[in-house]
């Protein structure tokens, strides 16, 4: 059972991604969508008021502090991505293709923006697969993560991603990864493993019952697998 104010990881995590999908919503609501999240994916934890209201107001207080949007470094990144935005923030020729079907497939079946940030990760990993929703999937997902590193205090380099990466392998190899191959490359203790194992009964027999917003949450949970184990950072 998660007792007091002493959050996860991975907790400050789905506060900060929460907090980045909508920086309007009020701090009593992102705690509510943060225990809806949590509590679907994270069933060690029984106690459904946790966590408390204090302790979300005292991560969003640093969220708000060291958001990306107000940093020198970050300005304009968050944009809408167009081939203008080269001039600026330029990427590499042979990457192009590869971005502007991105674009074309995030406005048209994601009904989203393409983000300059987002085409910066399209132009790193394009080479890694072929398939173009898959990719606009990686470039969000490793957007969030880095503006996510940005807003808890965190080095992008410390934002381990190796379950994603290992994610990528499979897609680039067709290869089909063992859970014991997994366990052995990812380096997880046999705590780790067997909550993997455990999430993935939990998908197959409520997959239908777990939204879009729950899946991504349970992608991020791979990026530092090492944190959160029993409420302790």
């Amino acid at each position: 059972m998660a007792r007091g104010n002493v959050l996860p990881g991975s907790m400050k995590i789905l506060i900060a991604q929460i907090y980045l999908e909508n920086r309007d919503r009020s701090t009593r609501k992102i705690r509510e969508e943060v225990i809806r999240r949590w509590h679907q994916t994270s069933r060690n934890y029984d106690d459904s008021n946790w966590p408390g209201l204090s302790a979300v107001q005292k991560v969003l207080a640093e969220c708000r502090k060291r958001d990306p949007e107000k940093l020198p470094e970050s300005e304009g990144l968050s944009k809408p991505w167009s081939t203008m935005s080269m001039i600026k923030y330029p990427i590499p020729p042979e990457a192009l293709p590869s971005v502007l079907k991105v674009w074309v497939w995030a406005r048209e079946h994601a009904n989203v923006e393409f983000t300059i940030r987002e085409a910066q990760w399209a132009a790193r990993l394009y080479a890694a697969t072929d398939d173009i929703a898959l990719l606009a999937l990686l470039s969000r997902m490793h957007s969030i993560m880095e503006l996510v590193s940005l807003i808890i205090g965190e080095s992008p380099e410390e934002m381990r991603s190796h379950g994603v990466d290992l994610s990528i392998f499979e897609k680039m190899t067709g290869q089909e990864i063992t859970p014991e191959r997994r366990k052995k490359i990812l380096r997880l203790s046999e705590e780790e493993w067997l909550a993997e194992q455990e999430l993935e009964k939990y998908l197959e027999t409520h997959g239908a019952d777990v939204d879009k917003q729950v899946l991504e949450h349970l992608y991020q949970k791979y990026v530092k697998p090492s944190e959160t184990k029993g409420g302790k950072p």
